[in-house]
């Protein structure tokens, strides 16, 4: 099967430099330059855009990207399969993941559980891109991606594994002002203000509330009312993120925009951020829980309007699945709904 100018123009895209591009593939650049010329004419189409620094695909060198990406995949898990068997497939798998979604102590579990069950499958995770990962997945830059639900996207198919509610965090000694550490009656609080607080996590269509003894039951937090928190500076991430969408849309409720000090693409940095006073931030609760210290920051519900957050799996919806892609999809299910998970968040 000859695909070999297929794959090099997927290189040429993903590295958006010819230069570059044939240093990975080890030809010369004129004749990988040729290659591309005659798939050019082949295709009868102008597939790369030339600029002063490096290439980017024309519409018609998109198209052909997704096709050709399929293409190659599918050439290379036929071999593997037929060489190798279907029950233990050898493929690189190309995992997205967005920022402020789950943690670095889940991300290695996923590993430690697909390299136990399917050792010869090589994960690559991908946190930070130059497009939405939805998108990602729609031109095959991914093959599957675990995100926040942005409703529906045409090529895309999106499976809810998570549901979750925004809470605010701040410095404990900072907090005060906000009557964090005021509570009341749990019999007071109003539906929306207990849902938030005693957060329902469904999972893969399992519901649990988290049970609390009686005693605290009656001492549980009033939460923030985002009224509360509109002159607050706040660390997020950029603008095309649907955690900044959410929390954008729930401060027009009180006719008010966030006030973002800082954009971040990671959670590794928030701690030593929020603690030195460069912003407060506002989380899913399990993202909140795990990363910062209870002890050190408050992390309260935010009620009024209280906000739910959906985790989605984002594959394809047309491609042709490889069977790495299909095991690495289910492992992630399988995590997600684990037990220790539901009750200790990722």
């Amino acid at each position: 099967m000859e695909t070999r100018r297929l794959h090099q123009f997927i290189v040429i895209v993903d590295s958006a430099s010819m230069t570059r591009a044939a240093q990975l593939l080890h030809v010369a650049q004129p004749a990988l330059s040729q290659s591309i010329a005659i798939l050019e004419r082949d295709m009868n189409q102008q597939l790369l855009t030339r600029r002063h620094v490096g290439v980017v695909p024309t519409a018609a060198g998109w198209s052909l990207y997704r096709y050709a990406k399929d293409i190659v995949r599918l050439e290379e898990t036929a071999r593997q399969q037929v060489q190798e068997g279907y029950e233990s497939p050898q493929e690189t798998v190309t995992f997205g993941v967005a920022p402020f979604s789950i943690t670095p102590a889940f991300m290695v579990r996923l590993v430690a559980e697909i390299k136990r069950q399917y050792p010869r499958i090589t994960l690559r995770i991908v946190e930070a891109l130059s497009v939405v990962h939805s998108q990602a997945v729609k031109l095959g830059q991914l093959d599957v991606a675990l995100i926040y639900h942005p409703g529906p996207v045409k090529g895309v198919k999106l499976q809810t594994v998570l549901h979750d509610r925004l809470c605010f965090v701040a410095p404990r000694d900072d907090a005060a002002f906000i009557g964090a550490a005021d509570t009341e009656s749990s019999t007071g609080l109003d539906a929306t203000a207990l849902n938030a607080t005693g957060l329902n996590i469904t999972t893969l269509g399992h519901s649990r509330q988290q049970s609390h003894s009686q005693n605290a039951a009656a001492t549980k937090p009033r939460g923030v009312r985002w009224a509360d928190i509109a002159d607050r500076d706040l660390i997020l991430p950029r603008s095309t993120h649907t955690l900044r969408a959410l929390v954008e849309q729930a401060y027009s409720v009180n006719m008010s925009i966030p006030q973002v000090s800082l954009e971040l693409e990671h959670t590794a940095p928030l701690p030593e951020a929020v603690s030195r006073g460069i912003g407060d931030t506002i989380l899913p609760s399990h993202v909140a829980q795990a990363v910062f210290d209870s002890e050190k920051f408050a992390i309260m519900p935010l009620r009024e309007p209280s906000v739910e957050v959906r985790f989605a799996l984002a594959t394809s919806a047309e491609a042709t699945h490889s069977r790495g892609t299909e095991v690495v999809a289910q492992v992630l299910r399988d995590t997600i709904s684990d037990q220790e998970i539901r009750d200790n968040g990722f």
